[in-house]
């Protein structure tokens, strides 16, 4: 709001920036540690916030602060998360696999943070989704474990080398979806696109 003190729009703004590849270490290893119900909501709103920045990085680059909350923030024309994903495809920022991801990321994320019963990676229901990853398959998975050191892995996860653990594969194909859609906001070749475009 425009009557929030200093010191909110201070917090709002910190927490509302863009994610950084530097970053993914230090977050990692906040989220590993959390329960099963803070790891569904903390990675799948780290999914989110990273596909805001792969579109913003495609859109013009002189675009007011302004436009972008209107379009992108919670109330925006496409502030929700589903609303984002669907833009992110249209535009071709991903594929197929990577869309059929988001969308079952997006449903973990909701459930674990609106379900009134305690909730696990090891319920069935939980399990059967996180099964059908398909981006686990492909050459764009990318090990969480890169970023951490490997003396702490066996800590964070139990028995982090298992690919059919459903918290184990819930947690790579977030990491791998963000590391994707970082690695594409700050492709050089955007600006080369833009030098080319038509007024």
């Amino acid at each position: 709001m425009a009557d929030d003190p200093a010191y909110v729009k201070a917090l709002k703004e910190f927490t509302k920036s863009a994610p950084r590849i530097e970053d993914m270490k230090a977050r990692e290893a906040e989220f590993y540690g959390a329960s099963d119900r803070a790891s569904g909501i903390l990675f799948g709103g780290w999914v989110e916030l990273a596909l805001e920045t792969a579109i913003k990085s495609v859109l013009r680059p002189d675009l007011t602060s302004t436009v972008a909350k209107r379009l992108l923030g919670f109330e925006g024309a496409v502030g929700t998360f589903s609303a984002k994903t669907d833009l992110a495809y249209a535009l071709d920022i991903f594929g197929p696999i990577t869309y059929h991801d988001i969308n079952l990321i997006r449903l973990i994320r909701n459930e674990f943070a609106h379900c009134s019963h305690p909730l696990t990676f090891d319920i069935p229901a939980v399990g059967g989704v996180c099964s059908h990853f398909q981006i686990l398959d492909s050459d764009q998975k990318t090990e969480p474990f890169m970023f951490v050191s490997l003396t702490r892995a066996a800590d964070m996860l139990e028995n982090p080398a298992d690919e059919t653990n459903p918290k184990n594969r819930f947690i790579t194909a977030c990491h791998s979806i963000v590391w994707g859609l970082l690695n594409f906001a700050k492709r050089e070749e955007r600006n080369e696109m833009q030098k080319s475009k038509l007024p």
